[in-house]
């Protein structure tokens, strides 16, 4: 068990980023029962890792309807840790018609399941889709866990 000293004082801090380096230090100062005042302080270092997952498409820029057009989409682990689970969930507008894409989907067919994303890694998507409507945005979602 650790006792403190009469009349001390702690001074914790921490300096937290989103990935980096976290700094831990505590310094206490007190006085014995004779009056002296002493000092001193502890540190250490955590290495914070994070995924962080990037997505990006490209697709031409116009194409008439009933088309069949193919645009990418790009996936890249930016982070400095694995993205766990990663499952891209895209999104197809009204009267656009979902014809293949490489790889398939492993659900439906708008869900990749696409698993453990390591840092610096990544991939592509294409996907071909039948325009039977007027021009819309493309929208999507991608997802992750991360490991606590």
């Amino acid at each position: 068990m650790i006792r403190r000293p009469p009349r001390s004082t702690l001074f914790p801090y921490t300096t937290l980023f989103r990935s980096g380096i976290l700094s831990n230090v505590v310094m206490i100062t007190y006085q014995n029962t004779t009056g002296e005042m002493f000092q001193d302080t502890a540190s250490w270092q955590i290495e914070i890792v994070d995924a962080f997952m990037e997505v990006s498409k490209s697709a031409p820029l116009t194409a008439p309807d009933g088309s069949t057009v193919t645009y990418t989409i790009w996936y890249n682990n930016t982070g400095t840790d694995t993205a766990y689970d990663f499952v891209l969930t895209e999104s197809y507008p009204p009267g656009y018609v979902f014809v293949s894409a490489f790889p398939m989907p492993t659900s439906g067919d708008n869900i990749w399941q696409l698993g453990d994303i390591a840092p610096g890694d990544g991939g592509m998507i294409l996907v071909n889709i039948t325009l039977n409507a007027p021009p819309y945005v493309q929208i999507g979602r991608a997802s992750c866990r991360e490991r606590v």
